[in-house]
């Protein structure tokens, strides 16, 4: 728990930047909607500033937290054999495993879930595909600063985007008007 309570610590500073950059983004986009004659319910946009949210806070964390902490040994902190990481973890503490194996996985799901709603309905290719490009993204961006690069965060990323998609799917069997819900209209 205190693990989670580091990380909410670490972004509460941000939300200030991520409100403006959000609403910013938001002008900008129902502006554009406008031109083009379409209209954005309210809860498609508090979704999407969620949605937002969600993608500011994993990159400060991931790209932009602690860049000197993170600073090891140059190019040897990137790793390409899958599950190298996920094995180690057998053997390390109960908070390294939930941070960093659980983290990763948790960080996607809401991903997994929010992404169709907002985009591309019951497109698995496209949610689940969304996320492990994101995902790819964000392990790139880690190469310049010489962050651990590691293919693992890459699969465990892309899992809960699949287990986000698949809740994603079970809420829309049980609420079939949630696909039309959060619709450009």
């Amino acid at each position: 728990m205190s693990a989670i309570n580091s990380y909410i610590h670490k972004i509460a500073h941000l939300i200030p930047v991520f409100v403006f950059v959000i609403i910013l983004f938001r002008v900008f986009r129902l502006t554009y909607l406008r031109k083009k004659g379409y209209r954005s319910p309210l809860r498609r946009e508090i979704l999407m500033g969620i949605y937002l949210m969600f993608i500011l806070a994993i990159f400060s964390q991931t790209v932009f937290s602690d860049l000197d902490s993170f600073m090891q040994e140059g190019w040897k902190n990137i790793n390409l054999t899958p599950f190298k990481f996920v094995l180690h973890t057998k053997t390390a503490s109960d908070t390294y495993f939930l941070v960093n194996v659980l983290g990763n996985i948790a960080f996607f799901i809401p991903l997994g879930i929010m992404t169709p709603m907002l985009f591309c309905g019951n497109s698995f290719i496209l949610s689940v595909g969304g996320g492990a490009l994101f995902s790819l993204i964000i392990e790139l961006m880690q190469l310049p600063i010489l962050r651990a690069t590691d293919i693992d965060d890459i699969i465990l990323n892309t899992t809960g985007a699949v287990i986000g998609y698949v809740i994603y799917l079970i809420i829309s069997k049980r609420f079939p008007k949630i696909k039309s819900m959060f619709k450009i209209k």
